[in-house]
């Protein structure tokens, strides 16, 4: 019977290491961002003035939706009084709005005016984590106006 010489043992045991070694995946710990929530101001395009505090448009009469086969589908409306201004907010619509092509939504503001407002999230995966960003945003076919370090989007009539 022929010995193991110790150097092909020693060559061996590296061998082992080194592919198990390689086999091991670096630890990922995933991790979720979900898309952004939007919120939306309705003033006076003459002089700034919120158009929910003054009753031009009412909660009561306004409504989110969009169309699925010519289909509504609305969605739910959140309004929040921030610095005695009313933002305007829904926490569905960026979900529906992920997707190659986005969403066209419609704020109903009253039974005479309808905003159109196109969306498109995109999800992004970077370095084990899911994120989401908005790539487009545009109200009746023009970019949106972003409010500077509040992020509103508003809109003016």
């Amino acid at each position: 019977m022929k010995k193991i010489k110790p150097r092909y043992l020693g060559m061996l045991f590296t061998l082992l290491l080194l592919i198990t070694s390689c086999v091991k995946k670096e630890s990922c710990d995933e991790c979720f961002t979900p898309p952004p929530q939007l919120y939306f101001k309705i003033i006076s395009a003459e002089n700034g003035e919120d158009l929910l505090s003054n009753f031009t448009y009412t909660s009561e009469n306004i409504s989110l939706y969009y169309l699925d086969n010519d289909e509504k589908v609305s969605l739910r409306l959140q309004y929040f009084q921030i610095d005695g201004q009313w933002i305007i907010s829904s926490s569905e619509m960026s979900w529906y709005a992920i997707s190659d092509s986005g969403q066209t939504f419609y704020l109903e503001l009253n039974a005479n005016t309808t905003e159109t407002i196109h969306l498109k999230i995109a999800a992004v995966f970077e370095n084990c984590c899911t994120y989401h960003t908005v790539e487009t945003l545009t109200i009746n076919n023009v970019n949106a106006e972003i409010e500077p370090y509040t992020n509103y989007i508003i809109i003016r009539k």
